[in-house]
């Protein structure tokens, strides 16, 4: 996670067993994302990172979302509580706080 004083956005990284699966910004007032894991015999599991919306109207077999709780949000400091939520067939199966980050210019 990156946060610079001149962008309006926060830049991200998804990495896995050691490798980037996905690089992107999102807005800094709302940085969560949402991917779909897929998992094919003998080969590891694909990461797809999902547009924004109806989280509700998915319905996918295994989902990720990184969730950014207590968000403070300006040009001089980022601040959120993270958690991972899995998720299968819409349902919240597991939610695991990541922990806090804090980054201040």
């Amino acid at each position: 996670l990156r946060h610079s004083q001149y962008s309006e956005d926060v830049s991200e990284a998804l990495i896995i067993d050691g490798f980037a699966r996905w690089k992107g910004s999102m807005p800094m007032q709302s940085p969560g994302r949402c991917f779909a894991l897929l998992k094919k015999e003998n080969a590891p599991v694909e990461v797809i990172p999902i547009e924004p919306g109806p989280e509700d109207q998915r319905r996918l077999p295994m989902e990720l979302a990184l969730r950014f709780d207590n968000l403070r949000a300006s040009a001089e400091v980022f601040s959120a509580n993270v958690r991972a939520e899995c998720k299968a067939g819409g349902e919240s199966v597991h939610s695991v706080p990541v922990g806090k980050i804090r980054i201040s210019h």
